[in-house]
């Protein structure tokens, strides 16, 4: 009787030891969800698109590598369609899930507006109460650095109280436009960049004869803002901060007023919301049209990898800010393997200590061996995270140190990414 006992125990030991084995593999299988807000409707629609393209790379890379903690990981994508509501709805969406992380919102109005519920108070309750980093690859707004967000909004792209400058430069010193019109979208990005530009411009010695605001839901029949720019004489250049679907109705109803007119063409220059296929496919009378983006020297060795590996996976050079989303992604996974939990309140203290001093790693795309990157994370030494897209060295405010901006100019109009060409490029601190 001790005999079948001492058996029938071991067989119970055995089936718990099998069993608790058996849950330990399915913890492991189970996917580690980082969520993804991007607009993949509305009229930044082709952006969004472009990017999750960044972002698979990015999660095909690092699950080829063993994942996050030793799971796969998922990204989780929810469409805000190009619309603060749609950014809240989506982040709502995300956090039901248990998901703490996200990459996005795109825009900043999606951010300000949407997840925050506007800059007035300059807080944002929604990511303080719900502890949810997110960390954006686009939104550029000086207004962002202004919130009060307990430390959970990141981002790799630099404030665009950079890019107003380096545009100002541009325009004066290369160019030698003296007299500038503005038009721009009435929002959290447009506004503000608009007052950065303008006020580098004046500084120079420049004048803005007009500056139009018009509303970020409007896209089409810009007439009378166009009639406006020229209220004061013909400006020797005419600066467009918009998206693409407004940008190129904007355009054309630039050219109709020129054409009608027969005032003579301006120097036509545009940012990093004006880089897109959607744009350079107007046709001849945006050829030659210049303008600003974060973005990093197309000479960079780093980035030149990340470009190779892109274009061998993807058939085409990659859009404006896809090297951002891609160094959001490998920040997060460092950080949650640098504290080794799924936490991002532990997560948020540790970013500025990865990416500042120390010994430079970096991602897989621009050749770091990423397990051996992790392991120096986990063992505390001192690492600063270098990119595809520079260097990301965050402040205590989540925003970048400075950037990388390149100049481009609109070479063809065949509507694709290779419309355009790198003049220079600009690195400010």
């Amino acid at each position: 009787m001790v005999g079948i006992r001492l058996v029938f125990h071991l067989l119970l030991i055995g089936s718990l030891v099998l069993i608790s084995c058996a849950a330990e593999e399915e913890e492991k299988k189970e996917a580690l969800k980082i969520g993804v807000i991007l607009p993949l409707s509305g009229e930044e629609a082709s952006f969004g698109e472009d990017v999750i393209t960044g972002l698979k790379m990015a999660e095909d890379q690092i699950n080829e590598l063993g994942g996050i903690l030793g799971k796969n990981v998922k990204l989780e994508i929810c469409d805000d369609g190009t619309s603060p509501d749609g950014a809240k709805r989506c982040f709502d969406k995300l956090v039901s899930q248990g998901i703490k992380f996200i990459i996005g919102p795109a825009t900043s109005s999606a951010i300000i507006r949407g997840i925050c519920g506007g800059a007035e108070n300059k807080s944002c309750p929604a990511v303080v109460s719900n502890k949810v980093i997110i960390i954006s690859p686009s939104a550029t707004s000086p207004l962002i650095s202004e919130l009060n967000d307990g430390g959970y909004i990141w981002r790799t792209p630099p404030s665009d109280a950079l890019q107003g400058k380096v545009l100002a430069d541009y325009a004066y010193d290369d160019v030698g436009a003296r007299k500038v019109s503005i038009i721009y979208r009435n929002d959290a990005y447009g506004a503000k960049l608009a007052e950065a530009f303008g006020e580098e411009f004046r500084k120079k010695g420049g004048e803005t004869w007009t500056s139009v605001g018009y509303s970020e839901d409007k896209t089409v029949d810009f007439s009378s803002e166009v009639a406006e720019l020229y209220k004061y004489g013909d400006p020797d250049g005419i600066v467009i901060i918009s998206f693409v679907d407004d940008g190129i109705n904007l355009l054309k109803d630039l050219q109709t007023y020129i054409t009608n007119t027969g005032k003579r063409k301006p120097y036509l220059f545009g940012v990093d919301g004006v880089k897109d296929k959607g744009i350079s496919s107007i046709g001849e009378f945006v050829k030659g049209m210049s303008g600003t983006a974060p973005k990093p020297s197309a000479d960079d060795p780093d980035y030149k990898r990340f470009a190779e590996a892109y274009k061998s996976k993807f058939r085409s050079e990659p859009a404006s800010f896809l090297e951002h989303a891609y160094d959001a992604f490998f920040v997060v996974a460092l950080g949650i393997e640098a504290v080794g939990e799924y936490n991002p309140e532990k997560v948020k203290e540790v970013l500025v200590n990865l990416t500042n001093g120390g010994e430079k790693v970096k991602p897989p795309a621009s050749g770091g061996n990423w397990k051996d990157v992790v392991q120096k994370a986990k063992a505390g030494a001192d690492i600063d995270y270098k990119g595809v897209s520079g260097d990301v060295d965050f402040d205590q405010n989540g925003d970048v140190k400075g950037g990388v901006y390149e100049i481009w100019q609109i070479v063809d109009t065949k509507g694709v990414t290779e419309d355009f060409k790198e003049i220079k490029s600009v690195s400010l601190k």
